[in-house]
């Protein structure tokens, strides 16, 4: 036998051995629960099966690992040992039950959550003293009672190790009397959105849907592969029985239940009379099957869209629009009498037709009007929207009262398509108009949210014409008594708050006094504006007069920038004056003849004569220099009408102007001292006395030579993935900056370590010096997906920056990448000031970034690469805010904002992100020029926090802004072709703009823009340099249009 047999047959004799002394217990994982904090890595048990954590998160009851395959995934090793001890300490009581709707036959309860010392699995309900069910999350609905009975109901919470609470306080209800129906108000429908897929909001079946509910949308039925016209249906977590057996509990309550189509993933396109019979086959099949009431159309993306030259929303001539009329109308005749049809377009589909129509814009207008004698009711989804135009010419935001108003009567009046009043979309009955909302902040990831006050006024003011005193009046005062009702997405997401947002919306449909049902007849009469004048005239009947001076003419401020102007403001401008159409804060190029969306012309006026000057701009600092220049920063001055620019002094000798409140200096001398002042200017040309004077000198010349002024930069792979592995000395020469992708935590304790893929030391050590002497810089990046940093305490920062310095002096990397992702970043509850940031994990990041980069110099080059959700997101949720959302929002930027004198400039990811909301309120979409542009002109520009004036992110310099895209479709979500990524730079650096629906807050764009990032070089070599090469060239043209200065930091990047 040989040595290695021999030794072969000891080892499994020993693990045999092992295996029989020890219990299998003892190689156990602990058992999965909810609300626990897991790391990647951490190994549990489930339903006997083990499961290895992939990404780090805080666990909730539905994302049981075999639910998750996002988080979790089955792992054949042993786990860690588990707590020798074993868990005999039951749960806390459940407190604040509470019934939250009732039928006759159903009971629906909520209750605040129990606490355990290791974690609550599930609830048991008890019917006077009888288990009823049990269920995962804080509410149920106990079905099968008799109407008119009382019944007393408690909940015991239970932990993975069995043990049960003690039961909670009883609370007593009695069903309603008689047979099935809504309670209470059933004039007036509750619309939900029910999910057949867990997102980790609640995973619930169906037949638990709350009795608050009157119509309940199944979303959703999808396309399988490329045939985008055949429709199937498989319930989630459920067979075909049990699932037809749900949709017929919720008849027997007197609900209607919709198949919905579409959704975000789910493309539908009909383009032949065959795409038309596959549809109406598949669904009429589903409809049958599954015994629903009727089809829901929620089609968003491509599905509908309009074609070149289809300007007649009468007569639509796009073959897939065409098509789709059709095939509903057929599916309509097929399943015969009864058949329910709704749909749920988003508001650019809709009522932003008012201001184009083109492509997605008013693109269901011909849906609607070609099936509006099938349409039941319409549900447009007010939510990740932006704002939009209404029929007061004004721009309504999302999330309150007044945009649900506006947005709704545009469907109840009709409205001039393209502002064209010879083009008018006839309007809606009153009963084929209800309104979408999410049901929580979460469920709208750009913004829509509106608070149960806010939907209560609208409602009323809707219904009944009780106005609320909001900037938007009805052009119907008595208001649409026949309303149909409100649609949420979605039931589910509703179950996570106790169904706070149907209890609201029922308590508002409560204090209406009129109410239409499910019945409302089709014949109801409706005001038709068929004159082509009667829209705008209506529109024009809300304007207010302004009061008249003593001579009679108007009186008005006169126009300056950098004001916050009201709806309604009165200003003068050459001469004339004009009145504000939307809440905004000016810039310089947005006078009053230049923008009509924000300004009308009331008069001809005269201006005020103004003689007072501005305050001395304070706090003048130093926030960057080179041996050629140097950037300075200040506090705003103020004045009686408004500032209108600085003038900064360099030896009392003007040197520049500008109309921000930060400069850039050149053309200095090295090593020489410098003494600077600003100061302020308003419209009249009165100049303040200069701020404290700010001494400064320059850097000493020499060094290694700059980077281009316009950089191209890359991610180096230290692993080998689908994009395969080179070494350094082989990664393309059209990049100027590799990032080495990653350094990696050693542990928990902050300690960061990196050892070279297929290299020895001194092999990568001569590598990244080869590239060195190319004129290359070589930096190592820290995080990506698996890379966990947090420094939550000032030992972790210590070991963190000690690592640091260690493995960038070993290998010689020119600077530092930052890259967290996941959960290394956020803000605590109550870390609302960016200049004063609370949670620990951001602060000692940012003191080890300054002291890392303090070690070696103003040469050390300091970048980040973030996800939009951690920066630009920051514009609509700010940590996690009063609703308790993603406190991740936004978390970069107090980082960014605090080293921003060091950084040489953010890479946001422009890839792998959702929908966005720019700078314009309108959402934008990865992968467009309009994304691009709209991404990065926040960062130049910058933004309120949360869209706090108040607290707001200050813009970067144009150098220290860089795109990130990836550099193939196969690596990441996002990819940009090369013809579309230079329309976007042309708009962005040359101010050449493409017709895009984005405009830049500065017309002439920012030549200084300094480039582009891409993950990854790797990849790029995969894509035969389909990436670098195009985008080489066209960097290349561009740095004659830079000055070609480069960063804070000694001019050496």
């Amino acid at each position: 036998m040989r040595a290695a047999n021999r030794k072969a047959l000891v080892f499994l004799f020993v693990l045999a051995l092992l295996c029989s002394v020890f219990p299998a217990s003892v190689f156990a994982a602990p058992s999965w629960a909810p609300n626990t904090d897991y790391r990647a890595g951490d190994v549990v048990t489930y339903g006997g099966a083990d499961y290895k954590c992939i990404q780090p998160h805080t666990s909730l009851s539905g994302w049981e690992p075999p639910n998750a395959p996002a988080l979790w995934t089955p792992h054949a090793g042993p786990g860690p040992d588990p707590d020798p001890d074993p868990d005999t300490e039951p749960p806390t009581a459940p407190a604040n039950l509470a019934v939250t709707g009732f039928t006759s036959t159903a009971v629906s309860l909520s209750w605040d959550a129990a606490s355990d010392n290791v974690g609550v699995t599930g609830y048991e309900v008890y019917r006077n003293g009888t288990l009823a069910g049990t269920t995962a999350i804080t509410s149920y609905t106990v079905t099968g009672l008799t109407p008119d009975t009382s019944y007393s109901f408690t909940v015991k919470a239970k932990d993975a190790a069995g043990n049960a609470s003690a039961p909670s306080a009883a609370v007593t209800a009695t069903t309603a009397p008689g047979g099935p129906g809504p309670n209470p108000a059933p004039g007036k429908l509750l619309i939900g959105y029910w999910h057949n897929f867990d997102n980790g909001s609640t995973a619930l079946k169906l037949r638990d849907v709350s009795p608050q509910y009157d119509v309940i949308h199944v979303a959703f039925a999808e396309t399988v592969g490329g045939d985008r016209s055949t429709l199937s249906f498989t319930p989630y977590n459920a067979t075909v029985e049990e699932f037809r057996s749900d949709v017929a509990y919720l008849h027997s309550q007197g609900k209607k239940v919709l198949i919905s189509i579409g959704g975000q993933n789910g493309s539908v396109e009909l383009h032949s009379n065959q795409d038309v019979q596959n549809f109406v086959n598949s669904l009429a099949s589903i409809i049958q099957t599954y015994g629903f009431d009727g089809l829901d159309i929620d089609l968003e993306g491509g599905s509908v869209s309009l074609g070149a030259g289809d300007t007649d929303y009468r007569h639509p001539t796009t073959p897939k629009i065409v098509n789709l009329i059709a095939a509903v109308r057929q599916l309509s005749d097929r399943v015969g009498p009864g058949f329910m049809l709704t749909m749920a377009p988003e508001i650019a589909y809709v009522q932003g037709g008012i201001v184009a129509y083109a492509g997605p814009w008013g693109a269901y207008l011909p849906v609607i009007h070609g099936l509006r004698d099938k349409l039941d009711f319409i549900h447009v989804q007010h939510y990740n929207a932006g704002g939009n135009e209404a029929l007061d010419g004004r721009v309504y935001t999302q999330g309150t009262a007044d945009f649900q108003v506006a947005m709704a009567e545009m469907l109840l009046r009709g409205f001039p398509i393209g502002r064209n009043p010879n083009n008018l979309f006839q309007p809606l009955r009153e009963d084929q108009v209800a309104i979408g909302l999410p049901a929580v902040p979460s469920a709208a990831p750009s913004g829509g949210y509106t608070s149960g006050a806010d939907i209560a006024k609208a409602l009323r003011y809707i219904v009944k014409g009780t106005s609320y005193g909001g900037a938007y009046t009805l052009q119907q005062a008595g208001g649409y008594p026949n309303f149909r009702g409100v649609m949420t997405w979605s039931v589910n997401w509703d179950a996570t708050s106790g169904y706070a947002f149907a209890n609201q919306v029922r308590s508002a449909f409560n204090g209406l006094s009129s109410a239409s049902g499910l019945a409302a007849g089709p014949e109801q009469a409706v005001r038709i504006l068929s004159s082509p004048s009667a829209i705008a005239e209506a529109s024009l009947s809300a304007v207010v007069k302004a009061p008249p001076a003593a001579d009679g003419a108007l009186a008005a401020a006169a126009w300056a920038p950098g004001v916050s102007y009201a709806a309604d403001d009165l200003v003068s401008y050459q001469g004339k004056i004009y009145r504000c159409r939307q809440p905004h804060t000016s810039l310089a190029g947005w006078e009053p003849p230049n923008v009509p969306a924000l300004w009308s012309y009331v008069s001809e006026g005269e201006e005020p004569e103004d003689n007072e000057p501005p305050s001395a701009p304070a706090d003048l600092r130093l926030i960057g220099k080179t041996a050629t220049s140097v950037s300075l920063a200040w506090s705003p001055a103020t004045d009686n009408i408004g500032v209108t620019g600085y003038e900064v002094y360099r030896d009392q000798t003007l040197a520049t102007t500008t109309s921000g409140t930060t400069a850039n200096v050149t053309g200095l001398a090295p090593e020489t001292a410098y003494s600077f002042a600003v100061k302020a200017k308003d419209a009249a040309g009165n100049v303040s006395p200069p701020s404290a004077a700010l001494s400064v000198t320059t850097s000493a010349a020499g060094g290694p030579g700059p980077l281009p002024g316009k950089v191209l930069v890359g991610y180096w792979h230290n692993f080998v993935n689908g994009a395969g592995f080179l070494s350094l000395r082989e990664v393309s020469a059209n990049f100027d900056v590799i990032h080495v992708a990653f350094a990696e935590p050693a542990d928990n304790s902050g300690n960061i370590e990196f050892t070279p893929y297929q290299y020895t030391d001194a092999a990568f050590k001569e590598d990244v010096a080869y590239l060195q002497s190319l004129g290359k810089k070589v930096t190592i990046s820290i995080g990506g997906q698996n890379g966990h940093v947090e420094l939550t305490t000032p030992a972790a920062r210590d070991r963190f920056v000690q690592s640091m310095i260690a493995i960038i002096e070993k290998y010689g990397f020119d600077g530092l990448d930052i890259d967290f992702e996941g959960q290394s970043l956020y803000l605590n509850q109550g870390d609302t000031d960016l200049e004063r940031p609370t949670t620990p994990a951001v602060i000692h990041l940012i003191e080890a970034l300054r002291a890392i980069h303090d070690h070696f110099g103003s040469d050390f080059l300091l970048t980040m690469a973030p996800e939009t959700f951690f920066v630009q997101v920051g514009y609509t949720n700010y940590g996690a805010g009063q609703w308790g959302g993603d406190r991740r929002a936004g978390a970069y930027l107090p980082v960014i904002h605090a080293l921003r004198d060091i950084i040489a400039w953010v890479q946001v990811q422009h890839y792998n992100s959702g929908p966005v909301t720019g700078l314009d309120n309108r959402y934008y979409t990865m992968g467009s020029a309009d994304f691009h542009v709209a991404m990065a002109d926040m960062l130049v520009t910058g933004f309120p926090l949360a869209k706090d004036p108040n607290r707001v992110f200050p813009g970067l310099r144009p150098d220290q802004v860089v795109i990130g895209l990836p550099a193939d479709s196969q690596a990441g979500n996002g990819y940009t072709g090369v013809a579309e990524v230079h329309k976007a730079l042309d708009y962005l650096i040359k101010g050449r703009a493409f017709g895009g629906s984005y405009t830049l807050r500065n017309p002439a764009g920012y030549p200084e823009l300094r480039g582009l990032m891409t993950w990854s070089i790797n990849w790029d070599r995969f894509n035969r340099f389909g990436f670098s090469n195009p985008h080489r060239a066209y960097l290349d043209q561009l740095n004659g249009l830079s000055s070609g200065r480069g960063g804070p930091n000694g001019g050496d990047f």
